[in-house]
């Protein structure tokens, strides 16, 4: 079985998703009005695709429709003349909730790596670099917004 980021219904909600932000809906008129015209999700579901398309929706759209063996595209690397160091980078923030129970929020992160990786190899890069820091160590996860992916100019 392949690994999908999304199930089949929320590939089929993510543009009533779109559409309700955009129309300046309230999450829960939002999915009222989708299953009255027949959509059929769960709630939690839904609510995870609300909240992806508020942090960071282009590209957690464009990446939640991969498959977790599918080659992130080129076409969502912003070409940059920063001297990373490997060509491709994966940043983003993530909010944490330390073994102490603090919360920190908007906490920067970044994944390098020389090739094009899987959407599943990007995934796993990023849990390592959410626990990385020894002087907070992390908890639990509790958001990750801004996700963008940059490919180093040579």
């Amino acid at each position: 079985m392949t690994e999908s980021l999304w199930t089949e219904s929320q590939k089929q909600a993510w543009g009533y998703v779109e559409s309700g932000i955009n129309r300046g809906m309230g999450q829960v008129e939002a999915l009222r009005e989708y299953r009255s015209g027949g959509g059929k999700i769960r709630t939690q579901a839904w609510g995870e695709l609300w909240h992806r398309y508020g942090e960071a929706g282009e590209e957690w759209g464009k990446l939640y429709q991969l498959k977790g063996v599918d080659i992130v595209p080129e076409s969502m690397f912003e070409r940059v003349n920063i001297r990373y160091q490997e060509k491709y980078v994966m940043t983003f923030s993530v909010d944490i909730k330390t073994k102490s129970g603090d919360i920190k929020h908007g906490i920067q992160r970044q994944v390098e790596s020389s090739k094009r990786l899987s959407v599943s190899q990007w995934i796993e890069a990023a849990k390592q670099a959410m626990y990385e820091d020894p002087s907070d160590p992390t908890g639990s996860v509790t958001g990750v917004r801004n996700l963008e992916f940059f490919e180093r100019m040579e």
